[in-house]
């Protein structure tokens, strides 16, 4: 065995726990932080020759960015309905705003004050700002 493989070997025996932890807090499921580890160490092994310094914080980054990517594939991928019409449909609120059929009327008002028959035009330009969000 080489001495590059026996410095890897005792690595992942002496640091394999506590990367086990942190593929966990990064997954939050024991199986896919054993998948992640598994993965992570798979890829430190490759490039053990070239890494300078600390081998712990590159497998600490090698966990993150896989289970970034791992994060991105789950998220964009294409998920089946069983049907479209299986889908549950949202109830009508029985209780309707008591207020909503006034909004027509207050923004029609709004538009036929004039400068001089509101109080300000300030109060124009909430009035009718307010009654755009509401719409």
């Amino acid at each position: 065995m080489r001495a590059d493989e026996q410095q890897f070997h005792e690595f992942v025996a002496a640091r394999s726990r506590a990367l086990g932890r942190t593929a966990y807090l990064l997954t939050g499921d024991h199986h896919l932080a054993e998948d992640l580890l598994q993965t992570a160490l798979l890829q430190v092994a490759r490039h053990w020759e070239r890494i300078d310094g600390h081998p712990e914080a590159y497998a600490r980054r090698v966990l993150y960015t896989q289970n970034v990517s791992w994060w991105r594939r789950k998220r964009f991928a294409e998920r089946s309905l069983e049907s479209y019409d299986d889908r549950p449909v949202a109830a009508a609120d029985p209780t309707p705003d008591p207020l909503a059929h006034m909004l027509p009327v207050s923004r029609y008002l709004w538009c036929q004050l004039s400068a001089s028959e509101s109080r300000c035009g300030v109060c124009r330009a909430v009035g009718r700002a307010a009654i755009a969000r509401s719409m």
